[in-house]
């Protein structure tokens, strides 16, 4: 096996776990960060991405331009370029695919979504990726770097839909944690879950993806994930902000109003309406939504 360089950019805990992981199986990975307590290698992030095999991009939405901005003077055409982020760029509302098309035209794009829980990955547990690319190569490459670890692959070839459902997940979760913490029940979940892929589908194909991609890993699998783990932010941000407290700044909290000023027209959604009226302070508790079902 051909021991790939693999340049990890975002030391937080999905950039460390997916990192590790492939570590593990015998690559060569470095991380890179802002924070230089979680960094490793040498050099500056322009010369390690220079020599890199392939990137991963484990940073939060809205600094993803500015990233690819620093980066593409160095990036080598042959080295695949894999986003986790999942939101908005602020400002412009636009997905990371937009983005990452608009900076990098002439570049291999991967998303990478599905079940991913980064305490669990790091547990070794078993993981389940949706990787979104028009690239066989890229896919490929992705393989043969967790071949020998618990991550099992999908691939997606509605690239679109994909970074829809990964945006959409996160606001879904956050209302799923204000379920929960109000002690609705698992009825209420059941009821719940249901109604969320079925708008995200719907969502999905409004905005230029497939509808059928939300039932599948990268909607479906990874809502579940992240709205029933306890060690998911997004939900347990749900939870803080049903006790009353102020929403934190994080993907879901973002995205959820831009979700609604994109769709403009928001009885058709009612789930996501309700959720972006309780982060912005407009509605007092999500409860609402079941009443009126």
């Amino acid at each position: 096996m051909y021991m790939k360089h693999v340049l990890v950019i975002g030391g937080g805990k999905i950039g460390s776990a997916v990192g590790e992981t492939i570590r593990n199986v015998g690559h060569s990975v470095e991380w890179w960060d802002r924070d230089p307590s979680r960094c490793t290698g040498m050099g500056s992030l322009e010369e390690r991405v220079a020599v890199a095999d392939i990137i991963f991009l484990c940073i939060h939405s809205w600094v993803i331009r500015e990233t690819l901005e620093r980066i593409r003077h160095v990036l080598r055409v042959e080295t695949p370029v894999v986003v986790v982020a999942k939101g908005f760029e602020q400002g412009t509302g636009k997905t990371v695919d937009h983005v990452f098309s608009e900076v990098l035209p002439d570049h291999m794009f991967a998303f990478f979504g599905g079940p991913m829980v980064a305490p669990e990955i790091a547990q070794g547990k078993y993981a389940f990726g949706a990787i979104a690319t028009s690239h066989d190569h890229v896919y490929q490459t992705m393989m043969s770097l967790v071949a020998g670890s618990r991550v099992r692959l999908q691939r997606i070839d509605d690239v679109r839909g994909a970074v829809l459902a990964g945006v959409l997940k996160n606001v879904y979760a956050i209302g799923l944690g204000m379920l929960d913490e109000l002690g609705m029940g698992s009825n209420a979940r059941g009821w719940y879950a249901t109604k969320v892929v079925e708008e995200m589908g719907r969502i999905i194909e409004v905005c230029g993806g497939v509808r059928e991609t939300a039932y599948s890993i990268a909607g479906m699998g990874d809502f579940i994930a992240t709205g029933m783990s306890e060690d998911s932010r997004h939900r347990n941000e749900g939870r803080n902000i049903a006790k009353g407290e102020k929403p934190l700044v994080c993907e879901g909290v973002i995205s959820a109003p831009v979700v609604v000023s994109l769709l403009g027209e928001t009885d058709s959604f009612p789930l996501v309406y309700t959720i972006a009226q309780v982060v912005e302070g407009r509605l007092d508790s999500i409860v609402d939504i079941l009443a009126t079902s």
